[in-house]
């Protein structure tokens, strides 16, 4: 990685055609890194373990999409894999929120700038998602090129 990383600095020195090329390809293995990287990151608290991707990928696909409320609902209940109950918890909240029934407005979520945004950003670098948007006006989406490899790491059996 250190040799990927020293190669990329000297050709971002001298720019020609032929390093853009090799550039594409460099951030194509970084890309590939950092799926592993995420796809095995994991939380381990109270005897219960979570994949923060495996979960964002399976809430994508159950919801289409996130926004900002429905991203930190999220991260709120969601607290170990494949938790049936923490699952029916987040869907009740969702319903009730896409209904108009549960309402947030600025102030109710009090981020910590190195946890929901920081982890989003790295989900989307490594080709995971899509986002859209900032903050209040955040759409999450599913990147539909790594179809494939999300519905590997979303399989049931995968953890």
């Amino acid at each position: 990685m250190v040799e990927l990383l020293e190669t990329e600095k000297l050709m971002r020195e001298n720019q020609t055609a032929g390093n853009a090329e090799l550039m594409k390809e460099i951030k194509s293995i970084y890309r590939l890194y950092y799926q592993q990287i995420l796809v095995d990151y994991s939380y381990k608290g109270n005897g219960k373990v979570l994949h923060p991707l495996r979960a964002t990928l399976k809430a994508l696909k159950k919801y289409g999409q996130l926004n900002y409320w429905e991203w930190y609902l999220l991260n709120t209940v969601i607290c170990s894999d494949d938790n049936a109950k923490e699952e029916a918890e987040l869907d009740k909240l969702i319903t009730a929120y896409r209904s108009g029934a549960l309402k947030f407005k600025s102030g109710d979520v009090i981020e910590n700038m190195l946890s929901h945004s920081y982890v989003l950003g790295n989900f989307e670098y490594a080709g995971f998602v899509c986002v859209r948007g900032s903050k209040e006006s955040i759409r999450i989406t599913l990147n539909k090129d790594a179809q494939e490899i999300i519905d590997e790491i979303t399989k049931e059996e995968s953890f």
